[in-house]
Formats: C-alpha cells, structure tokens, sequence
C-alpha cells in the first residue's frame, strides 16, 4: 500500500464487486476514474468480512497485479505493433520510458492512471493501422475506456490524431474520421462520469506552483525521457517539410499534459500522461514528421536512464551533495516520500514491506489494531487526509463508516458511534488540502477534540498510532507529543529512538540537517550541557533542540532514576519542510 487514492480504488472496486450501485456513489474521483472501479471490480477476490490483516495483504497485492497487468498487455502489444511496421524508435527511447522513475513506482501499484494508460496504448496501436471503416468502432472505443478509466488521458487525444492525421495541413484535420471517433469515445466517457455521479465532478484540483518542487519532480519524475521530449519537440519545431502551423499545433498537442499539470503539480505521479505522450510522439508519427535519435545522442540517454536505477543523490543539506549507492535522500509528495535517484533499490525496500513513509505505517494500524474498532457495525471517521485507509479497513470488517468533516464538532449523543483517527494527520498544521482561515481556529479545534476524550491506540514499534475520539476517557496524550507537535510546527515528526533509565544512549546516528528534540520527564544531562526545562501540562519536561549532531559525540545519560528519555526528530531536512506538502 503506497498512496491514499489507491486505497480509495480498492475500497470502491469491492464495495462494487460486493453489490453496491455503481451509479450516483461517493468513492473518491468516481466520476473521472468510473471505469478503474469497474474492471477492477470484475476480477478482485472478494473474501467475505471480517477480513484479517494478511487477507488484506493478499487484497493489496491482487489490485497491484491487475492494474499492473491492463498497462503491460497495451504497451506490449503497441511495442510489437511499433517494431512490426518498422516505425520503432531507437531503442534509447524505450530503455528512456521503462526505466522513467514514474513508471517504475506507478506501474507496481494499483492506480487509475496504469489502467488508463494501458487502454491508451492499444489505441496508439490502432492509430498505427491503415485507417478504414473498420477502425473507428475500436478506436471510439479504446479512447472511451482510457478517459473513463482515467479523465485525464483526454489530454493526450489530440496527439495522438496529430500523429496519425495523413494530412500535415491543419486545416483539413476535421475531414479525418479517426479524429471524430476518438473524440466521440472521449466525449461521452466524460458525460457518462458527470451522469453517473450525479454532475460533481471535479477536474482540477487547485493551483501549487513552486519552481524548485517543480523542478526535483522533472528530474526525479521523468529522468532521461526529458531528454528524449526536448530533442522531439526541437525535431519537430525545426522540420522545415511541415508546414509551420501543423508544427506548432504537434507541439502543442505534444506539450498538453504538462501545460495542465504545471499548476497543479502535487505528485511526480501526475507526470504519467506526460511520460506516455513522449513515448506516442516518438513512437506514433511517421519519419518525414519525426527524425530518428541519432547515436550521439542515444548514447547519453542510455547512461542517463540506467545510472538513476543504482545510484542516487544523497542531500541532508543543500550544501552537501553526494551519490549514494543505497538509501538516496526522499523527497515530498502527495503519494509520500519519492527517491533521488537509486530507484531499485527504493523498490525492494517497498517490495520488503519496509516502512517507507506514514502510508503503510497508518495502513498496518489500521488492519492490525483491533481495538480501535468498536463492535458496532457504525463507525465515523474523521476526514483527514489519511481517512481512506480507514475507510477501506472498516470496509474489510464489514463496518459502515461515515464521515465527520475537519472542523465539526465531535456527535454529543452518548449512542452516537465512536470516531476513529489516525493521529499523524492531527499533527500537521494542515491536513491535506483543508485550508481553515487560520491556524488558531485549526489548533483550537484540535484542542476541543482533545478535551471531548479520546484513547491512543498504539504498539512499542508503532509510530503512527490511531486515536479514538468520544470516549469520555482521560488525555491519553502524553504531553511531550503535544510539545513536539508544537516544536515542529507541523512538520511530520517520529521517535527517533527511546533510552530507558541509566542507559546510555549514542546521538551520533541522527540526521545531519534534521531537527531533533530530547524530551524526559526529569533533568537529563548531554555531555557538558544540561537541557532547559518547559512546562507542558501537569508534567515538567526538560527538552533540547539539536540542530547539529555533529557538536555532539559523547553519549546521552538519563541522570534520574525514573525518567524516560525520547528522541524525536523531522522526518525530512529542514529545507523540505512540508508547508505545502501535508499528504491527501
């Protein structure tokens, strides 16, 4: 499990596959992604409740493989239409799109966008075929089950008419009945999402533009195939055979996945559409159009595509770059943290089930903790960003589960149904893309569901515990995790280890350009330097912030008898801090 709307998509497929309507339902994004649900549906396992946590494993791995399966079939048969008809690119370009760290991380997971791209492949194929009569059906076809599968496809429609058009002058392209099909399947896949689910849809999703994120996702999102893109368009844009106005309207087809996805940029993810349209303008057109990659430089997009598979780029600090063999610094996005490079070895550590980011830690509580789950068929579920794996673990047990939207007030009727959290969320300053008006009404009404009662479920290894509200129990909160809530200001935050009394307890292993904070429930000493002391509830604890490991090398003793000293530290450096970046 690695992404929240994966989650989402695994939940609707069975609850669709278990009888719901697939009509008018309120699964996430259902109007521009309907058809994901419904294949996937189609072929899920559907154990019946309760089902235990490595019955949800076995779920998990079934989604992954049958999406995984749809993007394969349509780039495999596309591949051998591409070398059959003698239009294959040089192999650069293929070495360039498999190992695209986009595709790499996307294609194990179940998603909507590795179904809808696998549909758009086999229509790339059938735009290769001699067009008659007898292709339009297909094509309308493909063009509607890629759309439906994901809406976002529809921006790689007009390349795909640009590439297979038999006229270079734009304004015969009407005349083209394979335009007119493919706009027809799309059109109505888009009408049918509004229909069926009542006419919310959404198709964008706010505006986020920072030029340095923007950046580090180019980069470590497409990799070679930047290359690859900018010699296409410098191709096409130079290729005096074509008139001018067919050239710019090919590099605008070309550009339009980007175009969109430039203000709305939240995940490397979204830089599939840009990977696939890539591959289509190389692959698609015929040669007069597009120049094959010349060796010069085919060679260097080889060596750019299989490095970043070994080594990555370690960055505790701008300042101090290095390449690393094994674990590469991780950046930030809304799918969790994403590689600097070393991408294989990133993909066995997923592949291990190690604990890459808060999303498997939040999806283990959420199959593993029972206790947190009352015995009541009704459950409410707070809407915080991380509230789809809860929401698909209540749906294994055979819970109903609602919604109680971010900033409501907790149900006051003593039979009202427990409401269920994950606690990391609560922690950030800003889950996911609520926006209150200010920080204080967000901290305040923090502060009221804490006071309304609540239990903390957790484990000794666990770091992303669930929290239980309504209880009426007392703060089970400790209070040096409401000091570091503070302390970070909402930076994501964890444990970074636990000293029991007397031991010592070495600091030398802590993140260079990470903050750290010391907390313990009496003094404590660090070599020549005593912690301050801060008053936080009705317990004293003594903290110190460390910002530089280095000045410090002796070991860290606890100097009272029945103190327990923690470490928390950020789980980034400080020039990630998430601001923008708090997951959906």
């Amino acid at each position: 499990m690695r992404e929240t709307d994966q989650a989402a998509l695994l939940r609707g497929a069975r609850e669709l596959s278990r009888g719901a309507s697939s009509a008018h339902t309120g699964f996430y994004s259902y109007d521009t992604q309907f058809y994901s649900y419904w294949i996937i549906s189609t072929f899920l396992p559907n154990p019946p409740p309760p089902v235990d946590q490595f019955q949800s494993r076995d779920l998990v791995k079934s989604g992954n493989l049958i999406c995984a399966l749809i993007f394969l079939i349509g780039l495999t048969a596309f591949a051998i239409r591409c070398a059959w008809v003698k239009r294959n690119p040089h192999p650069a370009v293929w070495i360039a799109f498999l190992a695209c760290p986009a595709v790499l991380l996307c294609t194990p997971l179940a998603g909507s966008a590795i179904v809808s791209l696998g549909f758009l492949f086999l229509l790339a194929l059938t735009a290769s075929m001699k067009q008659s009569v007898a292709t339009l059906f297909p094509a309308a076809l493909l063009a509607f089950l890629s759309v439906a599968s994901r809406a976002d496809t529809i921006l790689l429609m007009p390349l795909i008419c640009w590439c297979a058009s038999p006229s270079t002058t734009v304004s015969r392209l009407p005349a083209f009945p394979f335009i007119w099909a493919i706009a027809t399947g799309s059109i109505l896949a888009l009408a049918t999402g509004q229909w069926i689910s009542g006419g919310t849809g959404t198709f964008f999703y706010g505006d986020f533009f920072d030029s340095k994120v923007f950046l580090a996702y180019l980069v470590f999102g497409l990799g070679s195939l930047l290359v690859v893109g900018g010699f296409l368009l410098i191709s096409v844009g130079k290729n005096r055979e074509l008139p001018l106005s067919f050239r710019i309207t090919g590099i605008l087809c070309a550009s339009l996945p980007m175009l969109f996805y430039s203000t709305q940029l939240f995940s490397p993810r979204h830089l599939l559409t840009t990977a696939a349209a890539i591959l289509i303008f190389a692959c698609l057109p015929s040669r007069n159009r597009i120049p094959r990659i010349p060796g010069r430089i085919a060679i260097p997009i080889v060596a750019l595509s299989l490095l970043p598979l070994f080594i990555g780029v370690r960055l505790p600090e701008i300042s101090r770059p290095s390449l690393t063999l094994s674990k590469s610094t991780r950046f930030p996005t809304t799918d969790g943290l994403w590689p600097m490079g070393a991408t294989l070895p990133f993909l066995i550590d997923l592949a291990e089930g190690d604990s890459i980011d808060h999303n498997q830690q939040i999806w283990q509580s959420a199959i593993s903790f029972e206790t947190a789950w009352p015995e009541s068929d009704h459950i409410r579920i707070l809407e915080t960003p991380m509230r789809e794996y809860l929401l698909l673990a209540a749906s294994l047990r055979g819970k109903k589960a609602t919604l109680l939207p971010v900033g409501n007030s907790l149900p006051t009727n003593a039979n009202s149904p427990s409401v269920l959290s994950d606690l990391r969320s609560l922690n950030t300053r800003r889950p996911g893309h609520v926006r209150p008006q200010s920080t204080a009404k967000y901290d305040s009404w923090i502060t009221n569901l804490r006071e309304s009662g609540y239990t903390l479920i957790t484990a000794e290894t666990e770091i992303s515990p669930l929290i239980v509200f309504g209880n009426e129990q007392p703060d089970g909160l400790h209070s040096e995790q409401k000091l570091a809530r503070k302390f970070f200001g909402g930076d994501e935050f964890r444990i970074n280890r636990v000293c029991s009394t007397n031991q010592p307890c070495s600091i030398e292993n802590l993140a260079a350009g990470h903050r750290h904070l010391i907390t313990a429930s009496a003094p404590f000493q660090l070599g020549s330097k005593k912690a301050a002391p801060s008053v936080s509830g009705k317990e004293i604890l003594y903290f110190l912030p460390v910002t530089d490991p280095s000045d410090f090398k002796s070991d860290l003793t606890s100097q009272a008898i029945d103190s327990e000293l923690k470490i928390w530290s950020t789980t980034l450096p400080d020039y990630m801090a998430r601001r923008f970046f708090t997951e959906k």
